[in-house]
């Protein structure tokens, strides 16, 4: 269904990009934020520094726009995610208007917390 989509012009090309945003050994979720530690990491680099935001920001985005044909500067990129990483898809948009255009969440899993986020609330 999607080919006829495309081939009816109703959808332009896409770039689509699927980062993993955890730890190399996939042992420790990115979230897409910096680690409060990250010298911990000793010596790593890229994302397996434990500077996945930074990863994301500085280095995947601008790799993606120097390598492919995307339109640069966030007017056509958007973001999207499922369950936590959804919750994670709507911060970014939220905290980097200029390099999103839209964002999605599916299944999003939003953490309403309390006490100054030390616990989640567990009823209404």
């Amino acid at each position: 269904m999607s080919a006829k989509i495309c081939a009816a012009g109703r959808v332009g090309p896409l770039a689509l990009v699927f980062p993993g945003t955890s730890s190399d050994d996939n042992r420790i979720p990115g979230m897409l934020v910096n680690m409060c530690a990250p010298h911990l990491a000793n010596g790593a680099t890229g994302i397996g520094s434990g500077r996945f935001a930074d990863f994301f920001f500085d280095d995947l985005i601008s790799y993606v726009d120097r390598h492919f044909p995307v339109i640069p500067q966030g007017r056509a990129q958007g973001i999207v995610s499922f369950s936590p990483g959804g919750a994670m898809a709507l911060s970014v948009a939220a905290r980097r208007p200029d390099l999103f255009a839209c964002a999605g969440a599916y299944d999003g899993t939003f953490l309403y917390a309390c006490d100054r986020w030390r616990r989640i609330r567990c009823h209404g």
